[in-house]
């Protein structure tokens, strides 16, 4: 009876110190709801992505957390078909509560098959490390905006971006 006690004990003791050991780690996400439809169906005739088209291309944006210091921003751009226009993709501008930060890219869009969804692609993607990790990270939302420009004229897309917030229980190992 006794050692049946003491395992009980034991027991109870091993799983009081797991439940205590515990700790609560948050991830971070960034959504855009039209972009995230977009990559979850691939469909790039969906009525709610019309205000992301310019000249028959369409921009998304995903947002994803590589390491625990660093965020990658992806701009991607897809077409039905090939725009007649050059492209080219001039600055993008992140801004939070209270900062802001710019990217110069400059760079032309040069369009790619995009496997199997018979549309074409090409996408811009930046690093958001250190101090400007920490300020996207704790921001409650932020606007994203895309200065390209086609052929002698400045344009702009604006995307709207949602923070949600993922409550983790890490045990110890």
């Amino acid at each position: 009876m006794r050692s049946r006690k003491t395992f009980f004990a034991a027991i109870a003791t091993v799983f009081s110190s797991l439940i205590s050991g515990c700790e609560t780690g948050e991830i971070s996400r960034f959504e855009h709801p039209p972009s995230e439809s977009f990559y979850e169906e691939m469909n790039y005739y969906s009525p709610e992505l019309d205000e992301y088209k310019d000249q028959g291309v369409l921009f998304v944006i995903s947002i994803k957390q590589l390491t625990y210091n660093e965020f990658s921003i992806w701009l991607g751009l897809y077409a039905a078909d090939l725009p007649n226009l050059a492209m080219q993709i001039n600055r993008i501008r992140i801004t939070g509560d209270e900062w802001e930060e710019s990217h110069q890219i400059n760079r032309e869009i040069e369009f790619s098959e995009a496997g199997d969804t018979a549309l074409l692609t090409d996408a811009v993607r930046i690093g958001v490390s250190g101090d400007s990790f920490t300020l996207l990270k704790n921001s409650p939302s932020i606007i994203i905006e895309v200065v390209y420009s086609t052929g002698t004229e400045d344009r702009e897309m604006r995307f709207l971006i949602e923070r949600r917030v993922e409550k983790h229980i890490a045990f110890p190992t």
